[in-house]
């Protein structure tokens, strides 16, 4: 893959400001909405009052402050605060330099939780409610000692999890991304981040260090941009960073500004679905007495205290679960790797069109749009050869993934009008009488079907019906005459109704009954 700086223009974000001093970064910090400060400090031991005298004159407009490669120790917490603010810092050591140190603005709402899914890095998220928005804070540490490329693969998995819109990666990766000394793991780690649909915001020198030679008589100077901004969001133009050359450390500091106040919250629609836990249920079902309902001799009763049980016992096992529309697959096989990579092609779609003079771009987008059209059909064709494979013994279910495949399952036929006594009614402006009409033919069916039944006796019946006058004796009559209903007759109902429906007043679904089969059996029957 290409790298991600030449892909993405530059021309979509703020310039990435360069300040040679805190001092002059005034105006940057004048502007609304929030405030994050990143430095690592180096030991927090040795640089955090010099840290405190620097920001003094911008405190009030710094909401958030992060210190990377703090070398922890468990006083820290207690020894190193700042007021006005709160401080959470991390306690797990993988070397003597670990250690994150966050201070944030005390009327701030947020909740933190220290993550441990890296080997060799710190990591505190923090989730931010900013009026109606959310905005998820990641402050990570790496150390150069490190293996980076298990650091990228845990990366990569972790940020599958995060599942807010509006995200934040700040810190010191010591990954260097600049351009002209990137090598492939600066490549892999960006190709990763843009996966997950994160844009570095800073990509200049943020690092500068001067190394003596062998001979020590010359020395040389390395550059790197090891400390970083990620920013994943809908709106690319409501954050801008910058890079102040303070010398509290051999790193310099990295700042952002988040303007929220102007975009309006979109969060996913929420909807709520029940999940039947069968296991438990079919355990409460094994213990249930059914004697009343064996023992009873009225239908009514049998009925109606079945009903009772099962929705008892139902509603006890059934708990109510939400998901967001965002993340519900619009196909079986639409994976969230598909969607996610779905979403990525649109996004370049869009850069495309707004930067139609952008050769590198365009020709990574038809790279990125075949790949992933490849790749859906690809999905695709594995789950429809799955489906045939699993149901090929069963000719109905057979049918229907044929009609998938062919996009048959939707009637394309529509009703116009409804003749009724010689008048034509248009469906869609007589809606109100279309209805009508219906719902009368349909609550009358079982009328009219018998009424025509008694008109079309025959004189034998009518000869039987006589005769039984005259006699007082039943004439044989066939139509009258019913053997008891066997389980083997449920069993074969149940399994030709839809799963989804909802056959009677008792509103049970028939996916439901399905699972509880052994019991349906045993007492309906008796019905």
């Amino acid at each position: 893959m290409n790298n991600i700086l030449e892909i993405i223009p530059d021309s979509i974000f703020q310039d990435c400001e360069i300040f040679d001093s805190i001092s002059d970064s005034e105006n940057f910090w004048a502007s609304n909405g929030l405030g994050i400060f990143h430095m690592n400090i180096g030991r927090i031991k040795s640089h955090f009052n010099e840290l405190v005298l620097t920001l003094t004159p911008f405190i009030s407009k710094i909401d958030i402050i992060i210190l990377t490669e703090t070398w922890y120790h468990p006083s820290y917490p207690y020894s190193f605060s700042i007021t006005g603010y709160t401080g959470y810092f991390t306690s797990h050591q993988f070397n003597e330099s670990s250690g994150i140190a966050v201070y944030v603005r005390n009327d701030l709402d947020l909740q933190t939780e220290e993550l441990t899914h890296f080997t060799m890095a710190n990591c505190l998220r923090l989730d931010l409610r900013l009026k109606d928005k959310k905005l998820t804070l990641l402050t990570m540490y790496r150390s150069p000692s490190g293996n980076a490329t298990i650091f990228i693969e845990e990366l990569d998995q972790f940020l599958h999890q995060i599942k807010n819109n509006r995200c934040l990666l700040v810190g010191d990766l010591n990954i260097n991304i600049l351009e002209q000394y990137m090598d492939n793991i600066g490549h892999e780690y960006l190709d990763t981040l843009h996966r997950h649909n994160y844009i570095p915001t800073v990509t200049t020198i943020t690092r500068t260090k001067t190394n003596v030679r062998r001979d020590q008589l010359t020395t040389y100077t390395t550059l790197s941009c090891i400390d970083h901004i990620n920013y994943k969001t809908r709106n690319l133009n409501e954050i801008k960073s910058a890079i102040i050359h303070t010398n509290i450390s051999d790193h310099y500091s990295t700042i952002t500004k988040l303007s929220l106040d102007y975009e309006k919250s979109s969060d996913p629609i929420i909807k709520q679905y029940k999940h039947i836990d069968y296991e438990l249920l079919n355990e409460k079902l094994e213990t249930q007495d059914w004697t009343n309902i064996t023992n009873s001799d009225d239908p009514d009763f049998t009925a109606s205290t079945l009903t009772e049980i099962l929705s008892q016992h139902i509603d006890s096992c059934t708990e109510i679960k939400t998901y967001s529309n965002k993340m519900t697959p619009l196909k079986p096989w639409m994976t969230k790797a598909l969607l996610l990579s779905l979403r990525n092609r649109d996004r370049l779609a869009k850069l495309t069109k707004r930067n139609p003079n952008n050769v590198r771009l365009l020709n990574y987008y038809k790279r990125v749009r075949n790949i992933v059209s490849k790749a859906i059909r690809t999905a695709r064709d594995l789950e429809l050869k799955r489906n045939i494979d699993r149901n090929r013994q069963d000719k109905r279910k057979l049918w229907t993934v044929i009609h998938d495949i062919l996009d048959k399952h939707n009637n394309k036929s529509k009703i116009k009008t409804i003749t009724y006594e010689n008048i034509d009614y248009n469906c869609d402006t007589d809606t109100a009488c279309c209805a009508n009409i219906m719902n009368n033919y349909f609550k009358n069916v079982g009328k009219n079907i018998a009424e025509t039944i008694n008109n079309t006796r025959s004189p034998r019946n009518t000869l039987n019906e006589q005769e039984t006058q005259h006699t007082g004796q039943n004439a044989p009559n066939n139509l009258s005459t019913f053997e008891p209903t066997t389980p083997t007759e449920v069993l074969t109902t149940m399994n030709k109704m839809k799963n989804n429906s909802a056959p009677g007043e008792d509103s049970l679904q028939t996916k439901v009954l399905k699972n509880i089969t052994q019991y349906i059996l045993s007492t309906d029957p008796h019905l």
